[in-house]
């Protein structure tokens, strides 16, 4: 008699548990897939290029931002000699600030401190700037070195950061940077990575190893706190903190933390929400780029150097993880919206190019390999052999799309793989095993595969399963469950 198991995807990858305990609705390889918030999982959307006109100058771009409806980004000039601003609405780009100190890493904040919302920078090289669509003013603040690496905006204060040391410009006046003006100096212990603002109208100040919290509305009843002395060894990597509704998410050392739980509990081990993922992220917090969210599906996404990056989906059961592989790296990106209220998500990578994030069913024209590879189950039958018959995919789509499947049978728990076997011609793949199809298009055993129907020969006691799927054109796909159908045979002794 055939038997049917009903498999309900989701929660992400999970690196960690033992491969014969762990969830079977849980993968053990992903990419560029993303998980559904209320489970299943789905194919990432692509990207395109915002403008189709190549930043001139060389090397990777080094910001980009949004303000007031247009794109700004920044790049060195042919030759590395100075960096240049230059503004896009679309279709061209247009050089609006010259003769800046090239190589800079910038960051951005707009704030309307007197009605006004403007524009402001920093990127380590120069001195910080003011922006209002047309007048480019610099920021003179009285620092030896006058070249801040990070900026925010708080409590009508403009914040810049200087090594271990903060400034903040006087009340409401970006430009003013006297005592008399409300302008202070603030030091914390090591060098300053960035800040975030937290509920309640505290501003966070992160360092590599350390957080400290300022409290009040001005100079005149300031109050610091290092965390540190309380027992919190939270810290975050330049370029990993996002904020998140009443969250702030970033990356340290160790893994990726939420400072909600690390200031609630005090210590940093409580805070960690990549133990599930911890072999893919390990030694890899120096290679971070940069990070965005994405609002509308309440996502941390994450970026490295080598392409790749992390997508964390957050849920009422909790955190769920997937990995991205981009074709372009994500230098630095910007969040924001258009006078719809519709999401903008642009990165800047190292062609000279700026991208669209979240837009399109390609990588630039480029195929989108998407693969998730299912936790190794014995659907609740130890030990017993089983002759696979059918796997049922519950596959969602908007349009026509191929979705390849790979069925792999293992007789016996020892040595079943963490890591799925990838297609060969994905850059860490092997050649694939098991019974093979494409739903949809093709026939397996002189039978059409359609409607997520997958006829299979396969045999043994343990199964992981394979979907992808490699296009430049077919729409999103979304798979929320399997149902396998087998004959259950002896007791393997």
């Amino acid at each position: 008699m055939i038997k049917s198991v009903k498999i309900p995807l989701g929660g992400g990858l999970d690196k960690a548990s033992p491969a014969t305990g762990t969830n079977p609705g849980r993968l053990i390889t992903a990419e560029n897939m993303e998980c559904k918030r209320k489970g299943g999982y789905r194919r990432l959307l692509g990207y395109t290029k915002f403008d189709t006109n190549q930043i001139s100058g060389t090397g990777a771009i080094l910001g980009v931002w949004i303000y007031n409806n247009k794109v700004y980004a920044f790049r060195n000039v042919t030759g590395g000699a100075t960096a240049t601003m230059w503004e896009s609405s679309g279709s061209g780009w247009t050089a609006k600030k010259t003769l800046l100190t090239p190589g800079g890493s910038y960051e951005f904040v707009n704030y309307s401190f007197a009605g006004t919302e403007k524009m402001y920078g920093v990127d380590g090289k120069n001195k910080a700037f003011q922006w209002d669509g047309t007048t480019w003013t610099d920021l003179t603040t009285g620092m030896a070195t006058d070249t801040p690496s990070h900026v925010t905006a708080h409590r009508k204060h403009l914040f810049l950061s200087f090594d271990n040391s903060i400034q903040h410009s006087g009340t409401g006046d970006p430009t003013s940077w006297t005592l008399k003006s409300g302008a202070a100096e603030i030091a914390v212990n090591k060098d300053i990575t960035g800040f975030a603002k937290l509920v309640g109208g505290v501003l966070a100040v992160f360092t590599e190893n350390g957080i400290s919290t300022l409290s009040g509305t001005s100079s005149a009843d300031w109050t610091a706190e290092d965390l540190t002395e309380h027992g919190n060894n939270a810290g975050a990597v330049a370029g990993s903190i996002q904020q998140m509704g009443g969250n702030v998410r970033f990356m340290d050392s160790r893994g990726i933390a939420d400072f909600y739980t690390s200031q609630k509990f005090g210590d940093f081990e409580d805070a960690l929400i990549s133990t599930d993922v911890e072999p893919l992220i390990e030694g890899k917090w120096r290679t971070v780029t940069t990070s965005t969210v994405v609002k509308e599906k309440n996502q941390y996404r994450i970026f490295f150097t080598d392409g790749t990056g992390l997508i964390l989906v957050f849920a009422n059961e909790g955190v769920m993880i997937t990995k991205l592989r981009f074709d372009d790296v994500v230098q630095c990106v910007c969040q924001g919206e258009d006078s719809n209220g519709n999401e903008l998500i642009y990165f800047g990578s190292d062609d000279g190019y700026v991208y669209q994030m979240e837009s399109g069913n390609s990588f630039d024209g480029g195929n989108i390999l998407a693969l998730l590879d299912t936790a190794y189950t014995n659907l609740g039958i130890l030990s017993h052999i089983k002759r696979f018959r059918r796997i049922r995919a519950d596959i969602q789509s908007s349009g026509t799309v191929t979705v390849n499947f790979i069925g792999d049978y293992r007789l016996g728990s020892e040595g079943l793989p963490r890591e799925g076997r990838l297609p060969a011609n994905f850059p860490e793949g092997q050649d694939p095993l098991g019974s093979e199809a494409t739903l949809g298009t093709t026939y397996l055993g002189g039978v059409p595969i359609n409607e997520g129907l997958v006829r299979v020969t396969g045999r043994g006691d343990w199964a992981s399963f394979r979907f992808y799927s490699d296009s430049a054109s077919d729409p999103i796909w979304e798979i929320d469950s399997l149902t396998v159908e087998f004959l259950q045979g002896r007791q393997r002794r």
